[in-house]
């Protein structure tokens, strides 16, 4: 039976073949070994769905190996749920079954299911509930939809949560955007995908406002410009078709604008 070890890289992280590694949810590229779709001619499937759809190229991979050599997957610092599952799927496809029952599993995944609910519900009693008027994809419309601001919340899956809260949103469709700091230095602003909402424009926006007051307190980002964009470790603003422009991302080595600036940026983005 093949080993796996695990290696954690900085977000956008680009990366070339090797045989030794499978890349998941980084890479910048899409092929043999490298299963991304955050650049702009990717796969418009989650990273999750293309490691089944790429099981029996994985499957090659992993037997290839010389005897006795692990195979190393690689995926991005503080993996989003869709890098786990990911993970998640390789080791079933190259290891087999987790030998626990799967009956077990599933209680366990309810258990924290439910307590992750509970902690929901405490952050929404402290997150800021705004309505703001969001462009819609055809172009000089826009349309007003329930939001939630939010910094640090407890919750592992706020974000998913607050998307299906009806009744907290008073609207259907849940909460549909979000903006949440997950520390000091990263905020991950989003629209729910499939409504004809976007948010293009807002990534570049952030990344101006960043890019001068590095300039102005002497922080330079360095290293080889983010394929497909002007500098390095930029804020990510959306542009795989898996995204659609719906999401907006912090530089993986951290944001230096703070709260009430990336707050003038949304603000003035929105034309207010």
């Amino acid at each position: 039976m093949i080993d796996l070890h695990y290696r954690f890289v900085p977000m956008g992280t680009t990366a070339e073949p090797d045989p030794g590694r499978l890349y998941l949810d980084v890479g910048n590229r899409f092929g043999p070994g490298l299963i991304d779709h955050h650049q702009p001619d990717g796969p418009d499937r989650c990273t999750a769905a293309l490691v089944l759809e790429q099981a029996a190229a994985i499957r090659a991979q992993a037997r290839a190996l010389p005897a006795g050599q692990p195979l190393e997957l690689v995926t991005h610092r503080q993996p989003d749920l869709d890098a786990i599952t990911a993970i998640h799927f390789v080791e079933s496809l190259v290891k087999g079954p987790l030998p626990r029952p799967a009956a077990d599993l599933w209680a366990a995944a309810v258990a924290l299911v439910r307590a992750d609910l509970g902690r929901y519900r405490a952050d929404l009693a402290r997150a800021e509930r705004l309505m703001v008027a969001l462009p819609r994809t055809a172009a000089g419309e826009t349309e007003r939809v329930p939001g939630l601001w939010i910094a640090a919340p407890d919750s592992l899956l706020f974000k998913a949560w607050a998307r299906g809260d009806t009744r907290g949103a008073g609207d259907p469709r849940g909460f549909v955007f979000t903006a949440v700091a997950l520390s000091p230095s990263r905020v991950i602003l989003s629209v729910q995908p499939g409504l004809g909402l976007w948010l293009r424009g807002l990534g570049e926006a952030l990344e101006a406002a960043e890019t001068a007051k590095r300039l102005r307190l002497n922080r330079p980002r360095r290293g080889a410009p983010r394929p497909g964009y002007a500098g390095p470790d930029p804020w990510y603003d959306g542009r795989s078709p898996l995204h659609g422009y719906t999401i907006v991302d912090a530089p993986h080595g951290g944001t230096l604008l703070d709260p009430a600036e990336i707050r003038a940026v949304f603000t003035h983005w929105l034309g207010g």
